[in-house]
């Protein structure tokens, strides 16, 4: 008898329990779940807020190293007469700082310039090539063709090394400028310690530093009659001040770009 007697307490305790709860009529159940719904969409719209924030973050700073707030292009390439530009197998088009801080790190792999562990990314930034110079950088060779290629700057820092003639340079510090299109190395330098960087790494160029370089670089002078695609861009480095960039042989693409490898001085 006491045990019926528990019983029977037990489930009107958890019958008046459940009328506090979801209250003693249907409207008053209807509208506290009307109120957890609404409580349930807006906790799902925070997170959905924050996760675009931190992804964001992310792409804009890979891996918490230097990066740059503009826009990596997503759109293939045209002609002005709208047909269009042929790129690599091997393109950057449409891929965010973090993808190709990986890219220019695997590249190095690849180039046996990793002498141990693995580089950090001090930089991934779109450039044009007189935004290279104006960055305390080398000038990049005119290709001398109608459409220019867009560049990104990458810089990386760690245990690595390149291979000049015979020898091979142990340093610290490795920049990339890479054709967006090709996906290969235009240029590349390389220092012991980040002096030669140190203008890079300290913010975008202004526009008199832009106007500078361009007065500074040379510039091909003859007519553009070739389209980006029909030669690839020139590999033969300039000097500065002095003759313009000469047209290179007629190399087709999707082949990779060959690599010019500049020590500064």
């Amino acid at each position: 008898m006491n045990r019926l007697r528990r019983i029977d307490i037990s489930r009107r305790l958890a019958y008046n329990g459940a009328r506090l709860v979801c209250g003693s009529t249907p409207g008053a159940w209807m509208n506290r779940r009307n109120i957890l719904l609404a409580i349930t969409a807006g906790s799902c719209a925070f997170l959905l807020f924050l996760t675009i924030v931190f992804s964001g973050a992310m792409f804009s700073n890979p891996a918490g190293n230097t990066a740059t707030n503009r826009t990596f292009t997503a759109s293939l390439p045209r002609r002005a007469d709208g047909s269009p530009i042929p790129v690599s197998p091997m393109n950057l088009i449409g891929k965010s700082p973090a993808q190709v801080a990986d890219y220019t790190i695997n590249l190095a792999k690849a180039g046996g310039q990793i002498h141990s562990g693995t580089p950090q990314v001090r930089l991934v930034r779109p450039v044009t090539h007189q935004e290279v110079h104006a960055l305390g950088l080398n000038c990049v060779a005119d290709p001398g063709v109608i459409e220019e290629p867009p560049y990104v700057l990458v810089i990386l820092q760690g245990d690595l090394q390149v291979q000049t003639h015979n020898d091979r340079t142990f340093v610290h510090y490795i920049s990339y400028v890479l054709d967006v299109w090709a996906g290969g190395a235009a240029q590349m330098e390389w220092s012991t310690d980040d002096t030669h960087f140190q203008r890079a790494l300290s913010g975008p160029p202004t526009d008199q530093e832009i106007a500078r370089a361009a007065a500074q670089c040379p510039t091909f002078t003859g007519p553009r009659t070739q389209h980006y695609g029909e030669i690839a861009p020139t590999s033969i480095p300039p000097t500065l001040g002095s003759q313009p960039a000469r047209t290179p042989p007629a190399l087709p693409l999707p082949s990779p770009l060959a690599t010019t490898s500049r020590h500064p001085r």
